[in-house]
């Protein structure tokens, strides 16, 4: 490709993206988990496939999982692991019921921390509501597609 390309950041919260890209009875295949590019995808804690998903992310080590349920809030030091190409590592996380949803500011915490300091925001209106919500939102550029689902 020549140039830098951007890491794409999923809100997955059951990984379910992972899920059907590794199911050979499901047709989804997803070429951003293929590409070797970077990829931060969040979800919310139990993997109940970890084995494979272990095996799965070994080939990938540009793919990085992190548990949404369990990022830090600020000034914590409370420790968690979280899988990045099939290895662990540990980070920081704030020690909280189980979560039900990511939570757009925490992820934007978390991606700061990693130096990543813009991110675009594509999804529907239930995503980019949460993203103005949390007030993490600097500018915002609407786009209608005219596509419909059948």
């Amino acid at each position: 490709l020549g140039r830098n390309q951007p890491t794409r950041v999923v809100l997955d919260s059951y990984l379910e993206l992972i899920r059907d890209h590794m199911d050979p009875n499901c047709e989804a295949s997803y070429k951003m988990l293929e590409d070797g590019l970077p990829v931060i995808l969040y979800h919310l804690g139990t993997v109940e496939f970890r084995e494979d998903l272990e095996d799965f992310l070994k080939d990938r080590p540009a793919i990085t999982l992190v548990d949404a349920s369990k990022l830090p809030s600020k000034g914590d030091d409370t420790k968690a692991t979280t899988i990045q190409g099939g290895s662990l590592q540990t980070f920081a996380i704030q020690a909280t019921p189980a979560a039900t949803s990511i939570l757009p500011q925490l992820v934007v915490q978390n991606l700061h921390s990693r130096g990543i300091h813009h991110i675009m925001v594509e999804g529907g209106a239930a995503t980019a509501l949460s993203f103005l919500r949390a007030g993490v939102v600097d500018r915002a550029i609407i786009v209608k597609a005219s596509l419909q689902f059948q």
